[in-house]
């Protein structure tokens, strides 16, 4: 835990500071976001203050990768966090943790652990509350950057596939997300 302050001060400085402006929704808002959801499903969940500790921290590092690109990113951030911790006196098996935490945050993935479980559901926690829209604008003007050319309709249809195919892992966020998260999927659907 000594070293936590010390991590999240020089990595909410590096996303704030080095991030392209385009990155709307992936920006250090949206790391403090999913740390403070981790945070809270960690203590939801009877995590240990270790593993609690391994959580927060693969929370900071999982989009670092868009330092650097936006394909693969999770395969980027990984390297990030493994040197950036090689000043640190990280064990070999807790950085593999945070590093299979860092993948379970990519689209599609299927977490092995709870605590992969708890660092995919906090990534898109959103999804299943009252923020969606205001975020879901945020991800919209980002890949607006990307694709200029994607219409209102797109998004929607891309928002719609998305939300169908999404799942919770952890009880929480099945109980506590997952009602709200149908009534997006109802908005959205209305919109196509």
């Amino acid at each position: 835990m000594k070293n936590y302050k010390s991590i999240y001060n020089h990595i909410i400085g590096r996303l704030r500071n080095e991030l392209p402006s385009y990155f709307t929704y992936h920006d250090y808002k949206h790391t403090l976001h999913v740390l403070s959801i981790a945070t809270h499903l960690a203590n939801k969940l009877n995590i240990s203050e270790h593993e609690t500790y391994l959580l927060k921290i693969a929370c900071l590092y999982h989009d670092t990768g868009f330092l650097i690109n936006r394909i693969e990113h999770e395969q980027l951030s990984c390297g990030i966090l493994r040197a950036d911790l090689a000043n640190y006196s990280f064990r070999e098996e807790d950085i593999l943790k945070m590093e299979g935490m860092i993948l379970a945050t990519k689209i599609q993935a299927q977490p092995n652990n709870l605590l992969e479980m708890i660092i995919a559901d906090a990534d898109l926690e959103y999804l299943g509350t009252k923020l969606f829209v205001p975020i879901g604008e945020k991800l919209k003007i980002e890949l607006l950057h990307f694709n200029p050319s994607m219409t209102d309709g797109q998004w929607y249809e891309l928002q719609s596939k998305f939300l169908k195919s999404h799942r919770y892992f952890t009880s929480w966020c099945k109980r506590y997300r997952e009602p709200k998260k149908q009534q997006n999927l109802s908005l959205i659907n209305s919109l196509l």
